[in-house]
Order: C-alpha cells, then sequence, then structure tokens
C-alpha cells in the first residue's frame, strides 16, 4: 500500500503480509492448486501493486505478468516489483491483450466478484491458457449462516462486489468458460474468524495490531469448527479444458 505524508512523499509499504487474515493464506494454498514449475509462465489477474505476483513467481523461479485496471496500482508495480520475473500490464480482466494460449498458469485472487462481467473475464482466462493449463481462483463467498445479510451489503457497497459466490453458482460459470473444476475449498469458516475479519475491516489499524494473536487463533477456530461447506472466501482450482 502506499503512505502519503505530504502532497510530494509517497512511501511504498508491502502490508499484505500482516494487515489481513486471508491473504497469505491464500496465497500458500492457491501456489499448491497451480503445481508450479521452474519457468513457467503465469498471468496474475487485478494483481493489484503486484506484492503477490513477484512473490510467488520468485519462490517457484517462474515468469509472472500482472494486469490490473487500476492505473496507481500498476504504476505502484512497475516501480516497485517490475523485473527479471514480473511485467505489469494496464487491462481489464475482461479483454485481455495476450494472444491465445499463452500462459502454463493463472492466478486471480479475490477478484472476480468486482469484475463487470464475470463471465466474459473467466472466458478471457480460459482463452490465455494453455491446453491443460490450470487456474488457481478464489471469490467472496460470505456464505454461512452467521454472516449477516446487512454486513454482506455493507461490504458489497465498501468494496465494489457485484457478486458473492458459492459452488454452485460459479461451478457453470467455469464450465460455460471451458474450466473444469478439479478441487475446492472455502476457508476463513468460523463465527470467530468472521468476528476477527469484520473487526479488522472496520477497524483496520488499531485491530491489525492484534493480528499476531488474532491469526493464529483464527486458523485454530476454523480447524475445531471442522465446516468445508461454507466459508467467507472460496478457493476453486479449475483446468482448461483440451480440444483434443
Amino acid at each position: 500500500m502506499l503512505v502519503k505524508f505530504g502532497k510530494s512523499f509517497q512511501l511504498y509499504v508491502p502490508t499484505a503480509d500482516w494487515l489481513n487474515l486471508n491473504k497469505s493464506l491464500e496465497l500458500r494454498k492457491m501456489s499448491r492448486y497451480l503445481e508450479l514449475r521452474s519457468g513457467e509462465k503465469i498471468l496474475d489477474i487485478a494483481c493489484g501493486s503486484g506484492y503477490w505476483t513477484r512473490k510467488l513467481a520468485m519462490a517457484h523461479d517462474c515468469t509472472a505478468v500482472g494486469i490490473d485496471v487500476s492505473a496507481r496500482a500498476i504504476s505502484t508495480a512497475r516501480r516497485h516489483h517490475n523485473g527479471s520475473y514480473c511485467k505489469f500490464a494496464l487491462s481489464p480482466a475482461e479483454t485481455l491483450p495476450f494472444s491465445g494460449e499463452s500462459f502454463d498458469k493463472a492466478i486471480s485472487v479475490c477478484a472476480l466478484e468486482h469484475f463487470s462481467s464475470d463471465t466474459a473475464a473467466l472466458a478471457e482466462m480460459a482463452r490465455v491458457l494453455k491446453p491443460n493449463g490450470l487456474l488457481a481462483l478464489s471469490v467472496d463467498s460470505f456464505s454461512p449462516s452467521f454472516v449477516p445479510p446487512a454486513y454482506r451489503l455493507w461490504h458489497a457497497q465498501k468494496h465494489s462486489v457485484r457478486n458473492f459466490y458459492d459452488l454452485d453458482s460459479i461451478r457453470p460459470k467455469l464450465e460455460a468458460a471451458g474450466l473444469r473444476l478439479l478441487e475446492y475449498q472455502y476457508i476463513l469458516t468460523s463465527r470467530f474468524t468472521f468476528l476477527s475479519f469484520q473487526l479488522l475491516h472496520r477497524h483496520r489499524w488499531p485491530v491489525a495490531m492484534l493480528l499476531p494473536l488474532i491469526y493464529p487463533l483464527s486458523r485454530l477456530s476454523d480447524k475445531l469448527g471442522n465446516r468445508d461447506d461454507k466459508g467467507l472466501i472460496l478457493l476453486l482450482k479449475a483446468q482448461k479444458i483440451s480440444s483434443c
């Protein structure tokens, strides 16, 4: 994120690892979904500041291209993360500026719910993947019964969320785009985690100071709850269906 000091000075602080309950967890699980190998080419759809794009590429000795619709985000990514591992481009997910079958793998972290057309974006992801290429996708779900409708509405308005997904609603969209669902998992599944997530999003900085305590308690609460059919976020592993 960018921290401003006055009108002219900005400091880039990569806080993504410690200012939320889910991003590092998502990256770890979605990295496993992608089955990355050295030398592969990855597309990161809605890459934001490029922090995760570079981290993923370097960890697996891959090259990555990140795209985002935000000119400010791409400017930040190019300034701080552009290099031998990563390149960045300004582009909407619905019309990717790449030829077909350009990438071995693709990833999109909690972005599909924001796009003007989720079906067009999924179709583009499938188009640029090589045959049998893998897609790791995470989406907002907020499906547990303990999530109040009023909070879902607040979250949607605050974060420009157009859709919430569950397995039944997203599976046919994947299939229509030419993608076969291979694996899925709901994360952030307990009431304690939801309350922590809610507090963090509404009072970020004060609650963030408590994350070293909240994070392990959240993981433990989710594990003890032993619930896998609903959660705040849904992770998906899909494969492009080969025409051969």
